[in-house]
């Protein structure tokens, strides 16, 4: 999942065209931009690929193993098809309420899209014909909020848990902050010190450099929200439109002025730093551990079934 730069404007949602959609809740996720760093494994042939990231665990064990914590699943899974992506998020989240999977973090990186929130019209959220013009891929995501754009500078990381799960509170509100400790917790490893602000942002110094969203349904919540590394102000202008009143309620009179990036705030990391951060990050913050896995058949399955049915229908993207 990013940073919103248009505002909220949520309408009453429409019917989910996939059996079994319901309303979530969400708020704001992050926006990057850049093209220094290299993509996950992107295929382009129709397949998933999954990669592990150099140095993200050894031995498949996160650093938080012994103990007697509980072992949650590692995705470190990208696609290089945007609605392939989201597709993937709503196939893990159904695994996981159903039983069929583990808690799981993924992360992940879209190379260039506009995702917009689950109740929003894509033509007031996003410049189409710029979109067009630029290849940029605009798709619409199971959680709610702002329109979001994505590149290979922004990381983005997802959690599914069981709603059962004690980790997970029915307080809404109180869920938002409790899950993004994972990574206010990287931001500290990181060398700065972040804050969540109710609206689900998380800033330093001020500034934002992540949002995050949920989806609960079919007994799971997916919480997932977005790292800045980088961030192309000038283009995600252009991808976005971006409302002078959300600025304003920012106490922002341009996008520059509220969002900032780790590297805009002197961090020269790498991308396998940053996902590395937020493994280590959510491990203390969940008290869990991760190992490194991959999509199940049945989540594959569905995540392709859902992608050629739902993500990449105009009839779910545009017509709203």
């Amino acid at each position: 999942m990013s940073h919103t730069w248009s505002s909220c404007s949520e309408r009453n949602p429409p019917t989910p065209l996939v059996r079994g959609a319901t309303v979530d809740f969400a708020t704001h996720i992050a926006v990057p931009t850049a093209q220094s760093f290299p993509a996950c494994d992107r295929p382009t042939d129709g397949t998933l690929a999954q990669h592990e990231t150099p140095g993200l665990r050894e031995n498949g064990k996160g650093d938080l193993a012994a103990g007697g914590l509980e072992e949650w699943r590692l995705l470190d899974l990208s696609f290089g098809d945007p609605h392939m992506n989201l597709a993937v998020e709503e196939a893990v989240l159904r695994a996981v309420g159903a039983g069929e999977s583990p808690p799981t973090l993924r992360l992940w990186q879209n190379e260039n899209a506009v995702v917009i929130g689950y109740s929003q019209h894509a033509g007031d959220e996003a410049d189409l014909e710029f979109c067009r013009r630029n290849g940029t891929a605009v798709v619409r995501r199971i959680s709610g909020g702002g329109a979001v754009y994505h590149d290979l500078d922004n990381l983005n990381y997802a959690l599914f848990i069981p709603l059962s799960d004690h980790r997970v509170s029915a307080d809404v509100v109180e869920s938002f902050e409790y899950l993004s400790r994972g990574a206010l917790e990287a931001i500290r490893i990181l060398g700065f010190e972040g804050e969540f602000r109710p609206g689900n942002d998380i800033t330093i110094g001020g500034r934002k450099v992540s949002g995050t969203a949920q989806a609960r349904r079919g007994g799971a919540v997916l919480h997932h929200g977005t790292l800045l590394l980088d961030v192309n102000v000038p283009v995600m202008q252009r991808a976005l439109r971006v409302r002078p009143e959300y600025l304003a309620s920012k106490g922002a009179t341009s996008v520059g002025e509220w969002v900032t990036s780790l590297r805009a705030l002197g961090k020269r990391c790498t991308m396998e730093e940053v996902k590395n951060a937020l493994v280590r990050g959510f491990e203390r913050a969940l008290r869990v551990y991760f190992t490194v896995g991959g999509l199940t058949g049945a989540e594959t399955a569905m995540a392709e079934r859902l992608a050629r049915e739902q993500y990449r229908q105009p009839e779910w993207n545009f017509m709203r």
